[in-house]
């Protein structure tokens, strides 16, 4: 698997509910790499990490 990931984080001083209306499509932001890969990796995507972000 040769695929780089990204991590959207940031720092809180204190936790509390996001206000923010900032969101990244898991699947639009990865699908044209995961594409590239085998169809068990596109399967593993499809199935654990897509409907769960």
């Amino acid at each position: 698997m040769k695929i780089g990931f990204t991590l959207h984080t940031t720092w809180l001083k204190k936790i509390q509910k996001s206000k923010s209306k900032y969101c990244i499509d898991v699947k639009e932001d990865y699908d044209h790499i995961v594409n590239k890969n085998t169809k068990d990796i596109q399967d593993f995507f499809d199935n654990y990490i897509y409907k769960y972000f």
